[in-house]
């Protein structure tokens, strides 16, 4: 029988270092993968994944989805520290063995899990209907005013008969709740603790909004740094088994970001938005060109923010954009004086050309915009 495969997850305890010795030296598994970056726990093709309980990013969500990539996972509990074991338990781990025992039974424990190719019980996530609502991803270069176009997006679609779910994943400046006057909580952080911890719904991380709801994004400095792109792409997960629609405002989605690149790369559709001005297009370019490369099958709709009412100015725009990419459909969205007094009250825009604008935008889309009157 062929050694199982291990991802052993480092750390500065001692058993890991004599297992992987020991793996190194005696043979009875094979470390495929020493892990240190949690976003790399399903790259490497490996059987099964060992840990301790000090590992931040053992969840159950992440037990969950090592589960369904045909991977099991042993804990490995510290005698000193009983509430270890229950963490591990708590996490949803196959097999449990204590850091003290010979390092040889730590690898009889790791062979003796069931393999990829066991029948495995049914999880109660396989109860859950697969996630099916369509994922809309709203980015852009700074200043071009991409949040109230994914606001303006929502209520659209939201007006047209499918409540959406907005979700604030800007990784510098969230912004959707000052704009729209709600209260730093509860915000993305409930939403994650509920995915990734178990703990509560993702319906308590929700505010409800005119016709659309809304994720807050993540209060204090550099929200970034506490944000993990399994963690994020989960959560838009959960969200789409509940809303047809989900709205993702990813404003900073051109810099080198693993959640920006993996949001990108799940999304059924990606808004592009720059400001309609020789400026805001050279930008909005360079913005473009670092971005499409973490596209996967998304359709590409661009948006002509603040754009002037000339024909010929609003032509010379559409002919440099269609120089440089070619998109599923372009929208002019014109200046309206409705958006200052809608950010100074809180609220949604009223209905005039940026509305309207925005409606067409939905449609092509493919997610149902408001109805005309």
């Amino acid at each position: 029988m062929a050694e199982p495969e291990i991802a052993l997850v480092f750390s500065a305890e001692e058993w890991v270092e004599q297992l992987h010795r020991h793996c190194s030296d005696h043979g009875g598994a094979r470390v495929r993968q020493l892990l240190v970056d949690p976003e790399l726990a399903l790259d490497e093709e490996y059987s099964t994944l060992v840990t301790g309980h000090r590992w931040p990013a053992l969840t159950p969500a992440l037990v969950d989805d090592l589960h369904r990539h045909g991977r099991s996972v042993l804990g490995v509990w510290d005698r000193g520290e009983p509430e270890s074991r229950l963490l591990l338990s708590a996490a949803g781990v196959d097999g449990l063995v204590a850091s003290d025992v010979a390092t040889s039974e730590i690898v009889d424990a790791i062979a003796a899990l069931p393999r990829p190719s066991d029948a495995a019980p049914a999880f109660v996530d396989d109860l859950i209907p697969a996630a099916s609502g369509r994922r809309v991803v709203v980015g852009g270069p700074a200043g071009a005013g991409t949040t109230e176009i994914a606001i303006g997006l929502a209520a659209a679609v939201g007006r047209g008969g499918v409540r959406p779910a907005l979700v604030d994943l800007d990784l510098v400046a969230p912004a959707v709740a000052p704009r729209l006057g709600l209260p730093p909580e509860p915000n993305l952080r409930n939403a994650i603790d509920a995915v990734e911890f178990r703990v509560g719904s993702v319906h308590d991380a929700i505010a409800r909004v005119a016709t659309f709801d809304v994720v807050a994004g993540l209060a204090g400095n550099a929200p970034r740094a506490r944000l993990r792109a399994p963690e994020a792409l989960r959560v838009v997960d959960a969200l789409a088994r509940e809303y047809g629609v989900v709205i993702i405002d990813l404003a900073t989605g051109g810099e080198d970001s693993a959640v920006a690149h993996g949001l990108l790369g799940v999304a059924d559709a990606i808004v592009a938005v720059g400001v309609a001005s020789p400026v805001g297009l050279a930008r909005f370019v360079n913005w473009l060109a670092e971005t499409l490369p973490s596209v996967g099958a998304a359709d590409l709709h661009i948006v002509m923010n603040r754009a002037p009412g000339q024909a010929f100015r609003r032509g010379e725009l559409h002919d440099e954009v269609v120089a440089t990419v070619r998109p599923q459909s372009l929208t002019f969205v014109p200046t309206d004086r409705r958006i200052d007094e809608a950010s100074w009250s809180g609220a949604v825009v009223g209905r005039g050309p940026f509305t309207r604008a925005l409606r067409d935008l939905a449609r092509r889309i493919g997610a149902p915009g408001e109805r005309a009157r």
